[in-house]
C-alpha cells in the first residue's frame, strides 16, 4: 500500500474539484477559489504630472506594472524584471474619465485573458479572469489614484466527502469522478474465504485482485 497521498484536479460542471486518495481512503474537495477585484479611481493629469507614474496589478501567476506615457515623452518606471509592463498612452491634461477609459481600452484589447474591466466615469473595477491568490498582493502605486481591494483572490478548497467507499477495497491505483457524481476506482480488492483444515478448523484465506469498479451517485454534484 502506498503511504503517499495523491491528488487529482478535475473540472465538473464548470467547477473545479480536487480528488485525493491514499491507500483505500478518498477525499473530495470543491474549489472555493475567487478572483481578485481591484477598484481604481483615477485623477486628471496636470502638466504631465502622470508621466512615468504607475500602479501595480497581479493575477495568480503574473505581476504587472501599469504606467503612463504622456505625449510619448515617457520611458517607464524602473521596476523589477519580474513585472510585465503595461503602457497607457495619454495626453497632457487629460481628465480623470479619459484616463480611466484609456486604461480600460488597453486592458480590454491586450489583456482580456487576464482581466475584465468595468468603468463608471473615472472608477474602474478590474477583476482577474482566473481565480486564485494574487502573486503580488501589495497595492503599489505613485499615481495619486485611490486604489482599493474589494475582494482578495483565494484558491482554497472545502471538503465535500471523505470515506472508504468499499470495505473490500485494499489499495487505490487510480480514481476519477464524472459529471453525475459516479466514482470510478481502479484498485486492489480483498476477497476473504473461510476454509477448513484437516481437523475441521476454520482458516481465513485472503485473496487480492485488481479490479475497476464504479460507484454510481457516489456524491451529489452541486453546480
Amino acid at each position: 500500500m502506498s503511504n503517499t497521498e495523491i491528488g487529482i484536479l478535475q473540472t465538473i460542471d464548470s467547477s473545479q474539484y480536487y480528488l485525493t486518495y491514499k491507500n483505500n481512503f478518498i477525499n473530495l474537495f470543491k474549489s472555493d477559489a475567487v478572483p481578485s477585484i481591484i477598484e481604481v479611481e483615477t485623477i486628471s493629469d496636470v502638466s504631465k504630472s502622470l508621466n512615468n507614474k504607475y500602479f501595480t496589478l497581479s493575477t495568480s501567476s503574473k505581476k504587472y506594472c501599469v504606467y503612463f506615457n504622456v505625449d510619448n515623452s515617457g520611458v517607464g518606471p524602473q521596476v523589477s524584471s519580474s513585472f510585465s509592463s503595461i503602457e497607457i498612452s495619454i495626453s497632457e491634461n487629460d481628465n480623470a474619465n479619459t484616463i480611466a477609459s484609456a486604461i480600460k481600452t488597453q486592458l480590454d484589447l491586450n489583456y482580456s485573458d487576464e482581466f475584465t474591466t468595468d468603468i463608471d466615469g473615472n472608477l474602474l473595477t478590474i477583476t482577474t479572469v482566473n481565480s486564485g491568490k494574487p502573486k503580488y498582493s501589495i497595492l503599489d502605486a505613485n499615481t495619486g489614484f485611490t486604489i482599493s481591494v474589494s475582494q482578495y483572490g483565494k484558491d482554497s478548497f472545502s471538503l465535500v466527502k471523505s470515506e472508504i467507499p468499499d470495505d473490500s477495497l485494499y489499495d487505490i491505483l487510480d480514481v476519477s469522478i464524472n459529471n453525475s457524481g459516479d466514482l470510478k476506482i481502479l484498485g486492489i480488492y480483498k476477497d476473504s474465504n473461510k476454509l477448513f483444515d484437516e481437523h475441521n478448523r476454520p482458516i481465513l484465506n485472503e485473496e487480492y485482485y485488481e479490479k475497476s469498479k464504479t460507484y454510481s451517485n457516489w456524491v451529489d454534484i452541486i453546480p
